[in-house]
């Protein structure tokens, strides 16, 4: 706690620590001592001695902490009133206890004559703050106007209203904005408290755009044609501080802050909102300009409210808004509709005091955002204040979801809920969804290692989520509610495992104690699904990359105590990933090694940690698959017949370039694939790959869509499914064909084979979202029966892949050998069609071991 303080009391008061007044005060009083300006006075603080003891350790609520706050500021600016009381009124002097100053209004020689009081700390201008330019703005035509924004779709509101928190629209939530005026005609009146805080009015046309545009995110208009905001019901608390020209001054963002940290003037009340958007920026390079916005930023700590910046529009310029880059605000950049940073999305390093702060913290959507101007206009709008509004109302449902949530543990759900680009790269792209249910369900996990002077890394299964400690040994993270095992693992320190079970919304604390590793000598067998004993090469990765021949199927290895990833190859077989735990207790460890089913799932969505709806289903129907999670390379997916692709509801992350040049190379070897998205077609609709790979053009987002039919029989297939915005289809290719309508009669799926034998099944919606299992199976079974390769098909992608990719023609040939050995008359058939037959000299021994028939040898040569 004492270095706490230390380092408060060091950037607080080590910025302003030599000089009391700033370089343009200074200037001023030598120069015009008689001229009248405003003036800020910031005061210093008056500590009164705190009580120890447990039964004063009582946590204070946020009231408590605001009467003590008032209490203060009193008292420290209480002897400058007393020896000023008869200029308080000639001088016009205004009290700003969010920030501990005091706004005067007077001649310069007046500050000459304070300064250097022992109860002030610093003077300075009340200088301007300028509102940032869009970016961008495209108003929009009726026909370019779409039934929902798709910043919205980004952040996964569709998914958040279409699951069990459905119901969750700000009803209960409170939003501060600091912004322009708006256009009350759109709005409910009701759901907005406005205050004006410029000064009176000067004849000119007030600024009301920004405002409007930023509660069109925040709530939404009235008329409700577009759906354009995350909490249509939360209440606003709107302060104007803007001028017709776009400008404000120091003092009257802090008088508008100050009225929303206690909108009725009375302290007992807690009736301010919890998150505060705000649309200002200074982009002046003097940092000691900012001691104010500290200061009120603190006061907003204290009180649990948590200020949520734009970081600029200025591009990768390295200077963003000092308002932005203060440690205490939340500053929120821009995305592009692929999860790159926007172009003008202002992205830096601010240092305070020697420590580096990399801004801003997160991004959301903020480039070509739907949402309405004054008049009812709809616009395209790009502006990292698009982006900071969106995040200021996802906080606000976190605040309702679980009130307990303090500002520090709110900012953790974020992060750690962020998205994942489909390049694999870990992003700070907000998720909605996932940050509310885990807010909801979710547990704090914190706690102390000891032992290593590193960092430790916490593996916690399932989930397959991976934390790294400080260098301290202190953690501290969320799990969801269930129980975990939670694998601690320090080069040099032996492997720890600890059982822990999560409880929604509660803390749970753990102390561990690792110790030093020791050399243990393992023996690790490997077989194969008739556990006879093969021959391969084990890797581990953790270890400097090393590698380990298999000689008959068994391998003894001398290795420290602790935990290691590594995967098993055998030749014709599946890969097989394992994690080595090597300790005292275990001399002998099996693995087993199997031939690759037919079949891949790709779970190319966030919530990839429990069994899918397809995976159910195909266990139902007996249908042997394999499983994988995100962003897989090439190698990984050529020996399989068919890839499910599963991207959910993912509107931006769903297929990197890289991988649908993985997906090109699959299909060009005679690969098959089944795309299901209800946004897939959606994000790819500019590309090429969705035309000419799948034979598909997007046409357009659909609600009104309730059941499916089949293209042949026009029966219903699933009444209600989950669908939110499904995407309605348009073959785009000759050799591409309807396969799935909607009751509405737009087209579903798009079926496509190409020249080599490679095929695609492209659906507008995710087959997860039918929720009746009957009927999901019936869609597998036909979707199986019009893209599964046939027999031809399958000797022909063995022919394919014989020169291209030899790991996975092996691995093909040897479940083909194995499925398909009782078909051995129609193999001979086709075998006939090859010229050549080089590439099928396996199938051929194979067949011809099996069964010596003399009439089988006859004219395959």
């Amino acid at each position: 706690m004492l270095q706490l303080l230390v380092t408060f009391f060091a950037i607080t008061n080590g910025i302003y620590a030599y000089n009391q007044i700033s370089p343009s005060v200074q200037e001023l009083i030598d120069n015009r001592p008689t001229v009248i300006k405003t003036f800020l006075i910031h005061f210093k603080p008056v500590y009164r001695k705190q009580h120890k003891g447990k039964k004063h350790r009582i946590k204070e609520s946020s009231t408590d902490i605001l009467i003590r706050h008032k209490q203060h500021v009193r008292a420290s600016q209480a002897s400058f009133e007393n020896d000023h009381l008869l200029l308080l009124q000639d001088y016009k002097m205004h009290s700003l206890w969010v920030s501990n100053s005091m706004r005067i209004t007077c001649p310069a020689e007046f500050i000459e004559e304070i300064h250097k009081r022992n109860d002030i700390r610093y003077i300075q201008m009340d200088s301007e703050v300028f509102l940032p330019r869009l970016a961008h703005k495209r108003l929009l035509e009726p026909h370019e106007i779409s039934e929902i924004s798709e910043g919205l779709k980004h952040l996964r509101i569709s998914k958040l209203r279409n699951s069990s928190y459905f119901n969750m629209t700000g009803k209960n939530s409170k939003i501060g904005l600091i912004d322009t005026g708006f256009d009350p005609t759109l709005f409910n009146e009701e759901q907005i408290t406005s205050k004006d805080f410029t000064s009176q009015y000067d004849g000119k046309s007030p600024s009301i755009e920004h405002a409007t545009n930023s509660l069109g995110i925040l709530i939404g208009s009235k008329n409700n044609k577009v759906k354009t905001a995350i909490t249509p019901d939360a209440h606003i608390y709107h302060a104007k501080v803007f001028h017709h020209n776009n400008t404000s001054r120091i003092s009257t963002i802090l008088t508008a802050m100050q009225w929303l940290l206690d909108p009725d003037d009375d302290p007992s009340t807690d009736d301010f909102p919890k998150v505060i958007s705000n649309s200002w920026a200074t982009l002046t390079l003097n940092k000691e300009l900012m001691l104010p916005f500290w200061e009120a930023l603190s006061t907003m700590k204290k009180l649990g409210v948590i200020p949520i910046f734009p970081s600029g529009n200025s591009g990768q310029s390295q200077k963003i808004s000092l308002s932005a880059g203060l440690p205490h605000a939340i500053s929120i950049g821009s995305i592009s509709n692929n999860g790159s940073p926007s172009t003008f999305s202002t992205k830096a390093e601010v240092e305070w005091e020697g420590i580096t702060y990399q801004k801003p913290e997160l991004f959301a959507p903020g480039e070509n955002i739907i949402s309405v101007l004054p008049d009812g206009q709809y616009a395209e709008i790009s502006s990292t204040s698009c982006s900071s509004n969106y995040v200021a109302a996802i906080i606000a449902l976190i605040q309702e979801a679980n009130p307990k949530l303090g500002p520090k543990h709110i900012k953790k759900i974020l992060l750690q809920t962020t998205h994942r680009l489909a390049d694999g790269k870990k992003t700070h792209i907000v998720d909605a969804y996932q940050a509310i249910d885990l807010a909801v369900h979710g547990g704090v996990v914190k706690g102390l290692i000891d032992g290593p002077e590193s960092s430790t890394k916490i593996s916690v299964q399932p989930g397959d989520l991976t934390f790294v400690s400080k260098t301290t040994g202190a953690f501290n993270f969320f799990l969801k509610e269930g129980t975990y095992q939670l694998t601690f693992n320090s080069q040099g320190f032996r492997t720890y495992t600890e059982e822990i079970t999560i409880r929604k919304q509660k803390k749970h604390s753990l102390m561990i104690d690792l110790q030093n590793s020791q050399e243990h000598e393992v023996s690790i067998n490997i077989v194969d699904s008739q556990d006879t004993k093969i021959n391969g090469v084990l890797k581990l990765y953790d270890d400097q990359d090393k590698q380990f021949l298999i000689d008959d199927g068994t391998l003894s290895v001398t290795l420290f105590e602790g935990l290691y990833r590594g995967q098993i190859e055998v030749s014709g077989l599946k890969d097989q990933p394992f994690l080595l735990n090597v300790d005292r207790m275990h001399d002998q460890i099996d693995y087993r090694v199997s031939s690759i089913p037919a079949i891949l799932i790709v779970k190319d969505a966030k919530e990839n940690d429990q069994m899918s709806k397809v995976e159910n289903s195909l266990q139902s129907l007996n249908i042997a698959y394999d499983m994988i999670n995100h962003t897989i390379a090439s190698d990984d997916i050529l020996a399989y017949d068919l890839v499910f692709w599963l991207t959910e509801q993912e509107s931006f992350d769903t297929l990197s370039s890289i991988e649908q040049n993985t997906l090109r190379d699959y299909i060009s070897t005679g690969g098959r694939v089944v795309f299901s998205g209800e946004n897939l077609a959606y994000h790819l609709r500019f590309s090429s790959f969705l035309k000419e790979s799948c034979g598909v053009d997007f046409s357009k987002d659909s609600s009104a869509v309730k059941s499916i039919l089949f293209s042949q029989s026009k029966s219903t297939l699933a009444d209600n499914p989950s669908f939110y915005y499904p995407d309605t289809l348009t073959p785009s290719a000759s050799n591409s064909e309807n396969f799935l309508f909607y009751t509405s009669g737009e087209t579903a799926g798009v079926y496509k084979k190409d020249q080599q034998g490679g095929a695609t099944l492209f659906l507008g919606f995710s087959i997860n979202q039918i929720n009746n299992q009957e009927s999901r199976n019936e869609l597998i079974n036909q979707v199986l029966e019009k893209i599964q390769p046939k027999l031809q098909d399958q000797i022909q992608r063995i022919q394919n892949l014989f020169q291209k990719h030899k790991k996975a023609y092996h691995q093909i040939v040897n479940r083909f050998n194995n499925e398909t050995i009782h078909n051995k008359q129609e193999i001979k058939e086709h075998l006939r069609n090859f010229s050549s037959k080089r590439g099928l000299q396996p199938v051929l021994e194979y067949i011809f071991y099996q069964d010596t028939d003399p009439s089988l040898h006859e004219n395959l040569y």
